[in-house]
């Protein structure tokens, strides 16, 4: 008999952990697993949602719940009907909660479900300390959850999984440790040193510093060379780039291309001269040929962490797990002084280390990481006053930017 996994996750647009889950989904459904999402908005993409259509069940929050919520922060804390759809009523043998919210979501909702082992998600490196210590009640209870299933957590590099049990007093090694799985395409070398374009691809997102890092050392760099930059993605900090822009006079040099479909990343990567980014999309690149330079996220100046098959283990955008930074500029400028023949080592080189990533390996550890069902605190908040404190904590009641949601990575 096939064994069902319910995957749980806030939304479906253009992102790392959403094209993740395509992959994560194709992969069950290769493995005779049928793979069913829940996704807790109405928030998506439809090249997502296509992509996803063809290997997973998707339901969508509204479809169950008692009334619709306006965001996946309030819909996670909104009740279930009493009868919901059939197929969610059948036994899941696994069930994986993407993040923090999707897990405080399944287990006000674990009586409805009948499932056997849970594993979480940790697909920000930030994902267990937001609002920490910051006496946010739904946070806190988040963050009480998850120490208590803290084996079940699936880190996808080392430095989150030191992090995280440096804060909570436990032994890293204790932790599972999963890093994403990316879909390895046929052997191929689709970088070309001559066109010296450069192409960042990923969420236009506060925390997401390289592409102000790459055009801010735009114009030094195109006294040595004609290079251009086209970037990839949509978000609030896009208006910012485009001032940048504008101010440094790069206009029709940098350009922004928008949202782009997972299956169209190889058009888009294909004779790059190199990728400067972060998160899957790197090891994505990678897998190409493309050599790709590591943006170092939430980093507040225009240094690196060099090129992505020099860094060791699975660590390779948190800016604790480079010892030495260098500058975008040095690592552009060293990588176009290199010769033909040493380009094409590097390109070599991009292959092997994303290959470490390679999903038709990764399936089989994530299959194996499931242990245990879930834990439950004795004391559980009401949905009323998790509910109340994501609203206070989202929205500023007063002052200039009243009703105006905050970012999730605010800080007082």
């Amino acid at each position: 008999m096939k064994k069902r996994c319910l995957i749980v996750l806030c939304g479906l647009k253009i992102g790392g952990v959403e094209t993740y889950v395509c992959r994560l989904s194709k992969a069950l459904a290769n493995n005779n697993i049928e793979p069913t999402v829940l996704i807790l908005s109405r928030k998506s993409d439809q090249s997502i949602v296509s992509n996803l259509e063809g290997y997973a069940n998707l339901v969508w929050i509204d479809e169950v719940q008692k009334i619709r919520g306006y965001t996946s922060w309030l819909n996670a804390f909104i009740p279930l009907k009493d009868n919901f759809r059939a197929d969610l009523n059948e036994f899941f043998d696994y069930v994986h909660v993407v993040d923090s919210l999707s897990l405080h979501f399944f287990v006000l909702n674990r009586n409805k479900f009948n499932f056997g082992k849970v594993t979480i998600g940790a697909y920000h490196e930030q994902e267990f300390f937001w609002w920490r210590n910051d006496n946010v009640l739904f946070r806190e209870e988040q963050i009480s959850i998850a120490k208590l299933n803290a084996t079940s957590i699936l880190f996808p590099n080392e430095i989150m999984r030191d992090h995280f049990a440096l804060a909570n007093n436990m032994t890293a090694e204790s932790l599972p440790l999963l890093p994403l799985g990316v879909d390895m395409p046929e052997y191929q070398i689709m970088a070309n040193k001559r066109t010296l374009k450069i192409v960042s691809i990923g969420r236009l997102v506060d925390f997401k510093t390289y592409n102000e890092g790459v055009i801010s050392v735009l114009p030094a760099l195109r006294m040595i060379a004609d290079f251009r930059y086209e970037i990839y993605g949509s978000g609030p900090l896009e208006k910012k780039l485009k001032t940048m822009v504008s101010d440094l006079k790069l206009d029709g040099i940098v350009t922004f291309k928008g949202n782009v479909a997972p299956e169209s990343l190889g058009n888009v990567l294909n004779e790059a001269f190199c990728f400067v980014g972060s998160g899957t999309t790197i090891i994505t690149s990678a897998s190409y040929g493309v050599p790709s330079i590591v943006g170092i996220e939430s980093n507040l100046d225009t240094t690196c962490g060099g090129l992505f098959c020099d860094v060791p283990g699975y660590s390779y955008n948190e800016s604790s797990c480079h010892d030495h930074k260098i500058s975008i500029y040095d690592s552009i400028v060293d990588l176009h002084k290199k010769s033909d023949v040493e380009y094409q080592h590097v390109c070599e080189l991009h292959i092997k280390k994303a290959n470490e990533f390679n999903i038709k390996n990764t399936i089989n550890v994530f299959l194996n990481y499931f242990t245990s069902s879930i834990k439950v605190p004795a004391k559980l908040h009401t949905r009323l006053r998790c509910a109340f404190s994501a609203i206070c904590s989202l929205i500023p009641i007063v002052g200039p930017g009243i009703f105006s949601f905050k970012s999730r990575y605010y800080k007082k």
